[in-house]
């Protein structure tokens, strides 16, 4: 059964994305997974140390691993480190009825202007 969860990765001792060419390949990561789950993105927020997602799936596991191991493996390469990127799992949270989809939504697309990276959702 298809389901809506709003996820979060975060960390706390090192920063994700470190330069453009990052966060570009980790929304190629980001796409290439749902493409591969036959996933629906709905929204996404990529900031330096943590990323919000919305994602309509059936396995939010495998959508979760699709996405993130390629990504922990073109930045262990190309930073020449080892081991997990990020905290221990994704957070996650079933969506569920339309006032919370909207909330999700407007929450994810406004947290980089919370977190004062951008002025406008």
């Amino acid at each position: 059964m298809t389901t809506t969860y709003h996820l979060c990765l975060s960390e706390e001792k090192e920063v994700l994305f470190r330069c453009e060419e990052d966060f570009i390949r980790g929304i190629n990561c980001l796409c290439l997974a749902a493409y591969q789950t036959e996933s629906s993105l709905l929204a996404y927020a990529f900031m330096s140390n943590h990323i919000h997602i919305c994602i309509r799936t059936e396995d939010y596991n495998r959508f979760t691993r699709a996405f993130w191991y390629p990504y922990t493996r073109y930045f262990n390469a190309k930073y020449k480190r080892c081991g997990r990127l990020g905290s221990e799992g994704f957070y996650k949270q079933k969506v569920e009825g339309l006032r919370h989809f909207l909330t999700t939504i407007a929450y994810i697309l406004r947290n980089p202007m919370h977190h004062g990276i951008t002025s406008t959702p």
